[in-house]
């Protein structure tokens, strides 16, 4: 039997690697399967298993890592006739994907490449930005390439959701109900609102409902500001407009 290395694995992904059978001999000709018993050693990790074909297949999510998971071969004609070997499996790792706020920095997080008979392992990253549907929604996809000394390609990425989910904030306090005469009515102040990504814009309406008479009424004011990306703040003022003075003589 002879040792294996296998590299080039994404911990994100997974995968299944050849079998450690197609480089073992038997007696000096390369090993038939039908004629040799595989007995895999201890697994170096629960993610890390190999199957009866020699083939070693690795979950998704594996940690990064090293690892070296023994076997032995036996002749089925002769059951003493045995040879061990390693398998060696190395994961890489790209940095966990994401979704953030835009107002949040971008992560600076870097990928593991994890040790090989084959380093160093020269690594490039090249990065794109595709936009959403606002102007602060977009997905940033990083993605690292390191060739190492075999010549072996190992390809990470990581993707990076940005969102913009946060309303804005006005400015200005907003005014409370209040109850006036009717000559006394308030002017309907001018807000503004600010947000974390962007600017804001500000609509105002006003709403009467009339009462009982025609100097008895409710106003009811609203300021909406909304962002970039659709998300909006309400704040509302109701003012409730009475007439509960008596006229007065114009003649003494």
């Amino acid at each position: 039997a002879n040792d294996d290395e296998y590299v080039a694995f994404d911990s994100k992904i997974g995968g299944t690697t050849p079998s450690v059978l197609v480089n073992d001999t038997l007696n000096g000709a390369p090993v038939i399967s039908a004629e040799i018993t595989l007995t895999p050693g201890s697994t170096p990790n629960a993610g890390i298993t190999m199957n009866a074909d020699g083939t070693i297949s690795v979950a998704a999510g594996t940690p990064a890592g090293t690892y070296q998971y023994p076997y032995t071969i036996c002749e089925v004609l002769n059951p003493t006739n045995c040879d061990d070997a390693v398998a060696t499996v190395v994961i890489d790792a790209a940095p966990a994907d994401v979704t953030i706020e835009c107002s949040d920095a971008l992560p600076t997080d870097q990928p593991i490449f994890s040790a090989s008979s084959c380093d160093p392992v020269t690594v490039t990253m090249t990065e794109e930005r595709v936009e959403g549907s606002c102007a602060n929604n977009y997905i940033i996809t990083r993605t690292w390439v390191g060739i190492d000394s075999c010549g072996n390609e190992r390809i990470l990425t990581q993707t990076i959701t940005v969102e913009d989910t946060t309303a804005p904030t006005f400015v200005e306090v907003v005014p409370t109900d209040v109850t006036v005469e009717c000559n006394a009515i308030p002017l309907a102040p001018v807000l503004t609102a600010v947000d974390t990504c962007g600017s804001a814009v500000v609509t105002f309406t006003e709403l009467r409902e009339d009462g009982s008479c025609a100097n008895e009424y409710t106003l009811t004011r609203t300021w909406i500001a909304t962002d970039a990306c659709g998300n909006t703040s309400e704040a509302v003022q109701v003012i409730t407009v009475q007439d509960t003075s008596a006229p007065v003589f114009v003649e003494a």
